[in-house]
Formats: C-alpha cells, sequence, structure tokens
C-alpha cells in the first residue's frame, strides 16, 4: 500500500504529452509554465524526474526582436509584388492593345482606322514624330516619302540590245541581222514627219505632305504610284513626239513642259496625290540603219550654224571697228536711206541723209575708223579746194599777159617748166639725131652719183664761212 504523502510518479501519458508539447514547438511561454507547474506539483527535486524530461530554456531578446522586422520585410515584398503584377499587366495591355509608330523626317503619314482617315479636315496628316496608335488591324499608319522620286523609262521606247552590249555606245552596236522593228521587242516613236526615232526618258516626281491624304486614298503605294507615272509618262511622250519633227528630237529640241503638263494632266484626272517635277530625255537616236545619214545632216547643221555664228562675230568686230559702239545706229541709218532712195521719196531721202551728217558729225563719241575717215575726207576737201582756188587765182592772174602776147607766154611757161624738171638731182641724157630705139637702166648709175656728191661737197667747202 502506498503512503498517503508520497509522491505520485509520473505517469507515462503524461511525460508523453509533456514531450509532444516540447518536439512541436508549442508556445514558448506555455511550455515554460508547464514546466514550473510540474515542478511545483511534484515538490520539486529530481528524484522523481523523468530520463528524458527537462525544463526548455529561455529564448535570447535578439530573436524577439526580429519579429517586427520579418512583418515590414513580408509586408514590403508584398507591396513589391502587387506593383510589379499591376507594371506586368499594364504592359501586356500596351502590348496587346496599342503601339509607338515613328514619322521620320522626309516622310509624310495618314492615320487609318478601320480603313478609314482619322482626324479633322486640315489636320489629317501626322507630323514627323512618335504617334501612339492602336494594333494592328484596328489603326494603320501609312508612311508616305516626301522626297523626290525617279521613274525610268528606258526600254518602252528604245530598240532592244543584245545582252552584253548594254553599256556600249549607239555607233559600237552590232544589232542582229533583221528587217525593220520586231513588235513586243523593239520600242520605238512616231514623229509629226513620219519617222521613226528611239528615245530613253527620266521622269521625277514627289508627293507634297498637303497631298499626302489624297495619295494615301487614291493610290496607295510607292508602286502604284510609280506605274501611274509610268503609264503616264508612255501616254504624254507618244502624244508630243507626234507633233515633233524627228530633226528636231534628234537634236533634243523637244517640248519637254509639254510633256510634263500632259503627264500631271493626267495624274489629276485620276486625283493620284503626285506631283511631277521634271522630264529628261537621256538619250536618243535614229534608228541604227539610218543613224550614219541622220549624223551627217546633224553635222551639216552644225557646222553650218557655226560658221554663221563666227560670220556675225566678225561682222559684229568690223563693224565696231568701223563705226564704234553705235554702228547700230550707222546701220540702221543707212538703210532708212536705202529705203527712201528705193521708193523714190525725196524728202524721206533728205531726212535721212540728213540724220547720217549728225551721225557723222557725233562720230567722235565712238572713236572707230569712221571718224578718222570722216576726218580723212574733211581735210581732203579742204585742200582741193584751196588748191583749186589757187589755181584759179593763178588763171586770173596770167590770163591778161596770155592774152598780150600768146607766143611769148607758151615759151616762158615752157621755161619755167624745164627749170623745175630739171632742178634737183636730174641725169641728163643727150641722144644723136635719127635715134629709134633707146634702152634706159632705170637704176641710177652709181659712179654719176658719187661724182655729184663730190661736186657738191667741194661747192660748201668753197663757200665762205659767217
Amino acid at each position: 500500500m502506498a503512503e498517503p504523502n508520497a509522491p505520485t510518479p509520473p505517469s507515462p501519458g503524461h511525460e508523453h504529452g509533456h514531450g509532444h508539447a516540447h518536439d512541436h514547438g508549442h508556445d514558448h511561454g506555455h511550455a515554460h509554465d508547464h514546466a514550473q507547474g510540474h515542478d511545483h506539483a511534484h515538490g520539486g527535486g529530481d528524484l522523481f524526474a523523468h530520463p528524458h524530461f527537462h525544463a526548455e530554456p529561455e529564448k535570447p531578446g535578439f530573436e524577439k526582436e526580429l519579429d517586427p522586422a520579418n512583418r515590414s520585410l513580408s509586408e514590403a515584398l508584398r507591396v513589391s509584388f502587387a506593383i510589379l503584377k499591376v507594371v506586368m499587366i499594364l504592359l501586356v495591355l500596351a502590348f496587346l492593345f496599342g503601339r509607338w509608330v515613328e514619322v521620320k523626317e522626309g516622310e509624310a503619314a495618314v492615320r487609318l482606322r478601320f480603313g478609314a482617315v482619322q482626324g479633322e479636315a486640315g489636320q489629317r496628316v501626322l507630323e514627323p514624330g512618335w504617334h501612339f496608335a492602336l494594333p494592328e488591324g484596328i489603326d494603320r499608319i501609312v508612311k508616305v516619302p516626301t522626297t523626290e522620286q525617279r521613274v525610268s523609262i528606258d526600254k518602252a521606247f528604245w530598240f532592244e540590245v543584245p545582252p552584253g552590249e548594254e553599256t556600249k555606245e549607239l555607233d559600237q552596236l552590232r544589232l542582229p541581222h533583221r528587217e525593220g522593228l520586231t513588235p513586243g521587242k523593239d520600242g520605238s516613236l512616231v514623229t509629226a514627219d513620219k519617222n521613226i526615232v528611239h528615245g530613253q526618258w527620266l521622269v521625277s516626281y514627289r508627293i507634297d505632305k498637303r497631298q499626302a491624304e489624297t495619295f494615301v486614298q487614291h493610290t496607295g503605294t510607292l508602286k502604284a504610284a510609280e506605274n501611274l507615272v509610268r503609264n503616264a509618262s508612255e501616254r504624254g511622250i507618244v502624244a508630243v513626239t507626234a507633233r515633233t519633227t524627228a530633226d528636231a528630237f534628234i537634236g533634243a529640241n523637244i517640248d519637254l513642259p509639254g510633256i510634263r503638263a500632259a503627264i500631271q494632266d493626267a495624274l489629276d484626272r485620276v486625283d493620284a496625290g503626285v506631283t511631277v517635277t521634271g522630264v529628261l530625255l537621256k538619250a536618243r537616236t535614229a534608228p541604227l540603219e539610218t543613224r550614219a545619214d541622220f549624223s551627217a545632216v546633224s553635222s551639216a547643221e552644225s557646222e553650218r550654224a557655226q560658221k554663221i555664228a563666227d560670220a556675225r562675230q566678225e561682222e559684229s568686230r568690223v563693224l565696231s571697228e568701223a563705226a564704234g559702239g553705235s554702228y547700230k545706229e550707222f546701220m540702221a541709218l543707212i538703210e532708212d536711206f536705202r529705203s527712201a532712195r528705193a521708193r523714190g521719196d525725196e524728202k524721206a531721202v533728205a531726212l535721212a541723209d540728213k540724220r547720217i551728217q549728225e551721225a557723222f558729225d557725233n562720230a567722235r563719241r565712238d572713236q572707230g575708223q569712221v571718224y578718222q575717215v570722216i576726218q580723212d575726207a574733211y581735210q581732203y576737201r579742204t585742200r582741193v579746194v584751196e588748191e583749186v582756188r589757187a589755181e584759179a587765182e593763178t588763171f586770173k592772174r596770167l590770163l591778161p599777159q596770155y592774152l598780150e602776147n600768146p607766143r611769148i607766154f607758151r615759151e616762158r611757161l615752157m621755161q619755167d617748166a624745164r627749170q623745175t624738171l630739171f632742178a634737183g638731182d636730174v641725169e641728163t641724157f643727150y641722144l644723136p639725131p635719127d635715134t629709134k630705139e633707146l634702152y634706159l637702166e632705170l637704176n641710177r648709175n652709181p659712179e654719176i652719183r658719187r661724182a655729184r656728191e663730190a661736186e657738191r661737197y667741194k661747192l660748201e667747202q668753197a663757200r665762205p664761212k659767217d
């Protein structure tokens, strides 16, 4: 029989219950209180302690302080994941329902939403920069280049060139022998004088910013624009060439502005939104079979034109030297004088002659040859008048003497004439009578000349000096 005051040993159930609480992490405070109560119930002491029983130690202080930090870190992570979730959702929405499109310099753009142009009138063309658009299929931003574009028309009106000879000069081409041109292979143009010519062309165009909306609605793409310009150009070239002669075409004397106007008119009729900026005839030739003949005619025309230009230049030079800078005025006055004489209008002749005389009087301003000729003419006229006047005075003076004794007057005149004739360095020849032939040496005899000079020197030496 057990003693009433004997301590009751811990039951196996109690040991297990306590150990289970300790091993599964019951609250530290509860485990500690339970252990203290247990010790107190048994009166303390280790006598009845279970070999596996031990009191749970107190937790350190720094582990108690980590609890608020853990809660803050958990809260921060929760907020961060929420923000990241919102950002990811926005990015997914932007990817699925929107995009940004860049319009560069030199471009114009139009926004189409379900195929319809968006924006108010006058503001439907997008400026260069970034523009937001809804996903493809809803919004479509059509970009149009506003820089100059070019279309080369090299084969439509040119003969077929064998492969490998495209870079050769026209005079070096050796085409296969064939009769005439082959439709579908050889292109050509018919001129106004029913000749055949060939040409290669270059047409430049641009899409103005103000025409971007029209271009997008009616043309759409650059490929379509190129086809429109090419077709309109071919029609315009055919029409204008049909009004031009072959010689003018070969000489590049063709109405290029007329071709440009015809092309622009065709494009405007379909409202293409394209502006033609220029037309260039890159190459032109007659058919190769007749090219040599055309070249010969062209060379002759060029030579003729050059000679005419040289003649006009020479004419201008001669007239400028003759009449100075006012030669055109002299030419007009002379032409008026000739016209008046041809009509028989005496008043007009007198007026034209008066104007010519006034122009001659003013010729000093230009100092041309006309002025010198006029001066020489004036001097000659003065000299001739003076000589005639002197001769008239001499005649009047000698006339009474002649009338008084004509024979003596004639003898005196003959004597004076002889003295004048034989005065100075004159050689005298005496001929025997009945001389029928006489041979004279035109050169003077040097011996006679030296003898006369010696005699003259002696006379000068014998002359008394002052």
